[in-house]
């Protein structure tokens, strides 16, 4: 969500109270200095409706809110775990970069967003570091005689960073131009992987490309669900 006046963001709390779930920062854990597992608790989590996918809301400044898509979620238990890529370019990597155990957040949801259909056998993970933590989510939710295949585009320095969160998934390289590296991965693997499903999530204009890629190699559109986390020249969607 891009930037908003305070005095709308103060109405929108207002308006959405009986969404707005205060919890507790329980546990912090930076799995390397670029990325950090914020883990919430609280008791009015218990209970809310919950699907592998969905995501939650939180007001990051006076001014900007932030959707995040939980890495875990357990609402017998109240517990909900975030994955976050401290990039250091705006108000929620530097909100999630300062945050310690006892902190107060306000959390909005969870609600529907994307879902993993576990009917399919195959299934194709694209993506890069802002959508670990839904994949490794959707992950959690295949069974054992299902199929993973899939690559993560990192920088250069976070090659490793995938396998350290616990995906079973590929790292690619990022080059100049951003989805290269996973574009350059499907042309290798496309043969294998055309009767897939295909969860695309992260850079907006990436997606875009992949999805033409797709279709150019036969792949029904029906086979592709996807979810923006950020595009050029936008802060926050």
């Amino acid at each position: 969500m891009p930037k908003i006046p305070k005095m709308v963001a103060d109405a929108m709390e207002s308006v959405f109270k009986s969404l707005i779930h205060s919890v507790e920062v329980q546990e912090v854990d930076y799995i390397h200095p670029k990325f950090k597992k914020i883990v919430f608790a609280g008791d009015n989590l218990k209970g809310l409706k919950y699907r592998p996918g969905w995501e939650i809301e939180i007001r990051v400044s006076d001014t900007d809110f932030r959707h995040y898509t939980p890495s875990f979620f357990d609402s017998a238990e109240g517990i909900c775990a975030v994955l976050i890529y401290l990039h250091g370019l705006g108000p929620g990597s530097d909100w999630a970069d300062s945050l310690q155990p006892g902190n107060r957040v306000k959390l909005i949801g969870p609600g529907r967003k994307i879902e993993l259909d576990t009917s399919h056998q195959n299934y194709v993970f694209l993506g890069d570091e802002t959508t670990i933590g839904l994949f490794l989510e959707l992950q959690r939710g295949l069974a054992p005689h299902q199929k993973l295949n899939g690559v993560i585009e990192v920088d250069a320095c976070l090659g490793e960073l995938p396998r350290m969160a616990g995906l079973r998934l590929d790292a690619a390289q990022r080059t100049k131009k951003p989805g290269e590296a996973l574009l350059e991965w499907l042309d290798i693997k496309i043969d294998n992987l055309r009767q897939s499903v295909f969860y695309v999530s992260g850079h907006a204009q990436t997606i875009q490309q992949i999805r033409r890629y797709l279709k150019e190699q036969g792949v029904s559109s029906r086979q592709l669900i996807t979810r923006p986390y950020w595009a050029d020249g936008k802060r926050g969607l």
